[in-house]
């Protein structure tokens, strides 16, 4: 798990730096993503693509995307929170069960004092969800079976599978109060359930081994995950291998081959780079250039799919509002 601060990772202009990890808590998997940039000031739009069909004929290639991104920014609002503590460690404050759109009976965990006024905040809660699923269409996210608000840590949101094959959605309460956040994380996390769900897995008996390179589970191999590795990872990983656990071993294998990779920590190992350049697909304009970077990205157009998915979020994104 990653320092939200690190020496090792400075911050320079106009580079996006994430911070994400990838832990075993309570038995089950969670893969979560912190974001830090530097922003620029996009004039918002008098008009949007109003559909699907619309985003296709004037934003194929993301033209709208920087305008749709500071729209819906002033839509959702930056959260105004009281102050807390450092809370340190990680804590889970409530899960709700998903219905649907709907989020019910939420079950509060224990917390401490300076936690509470986090954990009792529903509209917080809320306006993260509603964001959500705002620009995911309900049919394009089965099977999630929960939400979760925590607090502390060093993730800003985390997916986590369930045992009967389904999925929950958790975010850092804390991590919440930049707008922008929102988009690039839940699109972020929504990227690992894309391509970390049962679909994309192969079942492994008693006694047998899995065909592919064992990442998360055994990916399927005509998944998204074991093609993206084959094309862009079989020739690093041996290298990359020997840079785990190690923070600054991990940022010189990024400097080494930092045209490989849409952000510093898409190094950090291959499922947070598929999800951080699914998020790139979606959110930056479809690039123009010849680096490996850019091949990645460009990996998702050939999924006819992927690419009708992304017309449907860049649409949600667009013409988000807040709930009447």
């Amino acid at each position: 798990m990653k320092p939200k601060q690190n020496n090792f990772f400075p911050i320079l202009a106009g580079i996006l730096t994430t911070l994400i990890c990838l832990g075993l808590i309570g038995g089950a998997i969670f893969v979560g993503v912190f974001y830090m940039q530097n922003r620029t000031v996009v004039e918002i739009p008098d008009t949007v693509p109003a559909s699907v069909e619309q985003v296709k004929a004037k934003c194929a290639d993301g033209e709208c995307i920087a305008g749709c991104l500071a729209k819906a920014a002033q839509a959702v609002g930056d959260g105004i929170y009281p102050t807390a503590m450092d809370p340190g460690a990680e804590s889970l404050l409530v899960s709700y069960r998903v219905n649907g759109n709907e989020l019910l009976e939420p079950s509060y965990h224990s917390a401490s004092a300076k936690l509470i006024v986090y954990q009792r905040n529903n509209s917080a809660h809320h306006r993260i969800w509603d964001y959500f699923i705002g620009v995911v269409p309900l049919e394009q996210r089965p099977d999630l079976a929960e939400f979760d608000i925590y607090a502390g840590g060093e993730s800003g949101a985390q997916f986590s599978p369930t045992d009967d094959g389904g999925w929950i959605l958790r975010f850092n309460v804390l991590a919440s109060t930049d707008s922008n956040y929102l988009t690039e994380a839940l699109v972020h996390e929504y990227g690992h359930f894309i391509t970390l769900n049962p679909t994309q897995q192969t079942q492994v008996g008693a006694g047998e081994s899995c065909g592919q390179e064992p990442l998360y589970e055994c990916p399927a191999p005509d998944s998204y995950v074991n093609q993206f590795f084959e094309e862009f990872w079989r020739p690093i990983f041996r290298e990359w291998a020997g840079t785990r656990n190690d923070t600054s071993r991990n940022y010189q294998f990024y400097l080494d081959h930092s045209d490989q990779f849409v952000s510093a920590y898409a190094a950090s190992q291959p499922l947070e780079d598929i999800a951080e350049t699914w998020t790139a697909f979606i959110i930056q304009p479809k690039p123009t250039g010849d680096t490996i970077a850019d091949q990645k990205v460009l990996f998702f157009h050939q999924f006819p799919e992927l690419v009708e998915l992304r017309y449907e979020l860049i649409y949600g994104i667009c013409n988000y509002d807040l709930p009447k």
